[in-house]
């Protein structure tokens, strides 16, 4: 089993939930994240998950144009 393809699949889904989160809320004000959590401390572990999954993302993407 190949570990980095794996954690690069899990970065790539919670990129594209973080995406369609973020469209949900320019669009109707609705917040994926926050209705499926129920707020509170959960949510701001699930945003800081789905930035460092971004920051990772952003990190092999300039380390493979090196």
């Amino acid at each position: 089993m190949d570990y980095q393809k794996i954690a690069l699949l899990l970065v790539q889904v919670l990129l594209v939930a973080g995406a369609l989160n973020w469209g949900l809320v320019a669009y109707n004000g609705m917040d994926a994240v926050k209705l499926a959590t129920g707020g509170g401390d959960i949510e701001k572990y699930v945003k800081f998950t789905v930035a460092a999954a971004g920051l990772y993302h952003g990190y092999n993407l300039y380390m493979a144009s090196n």
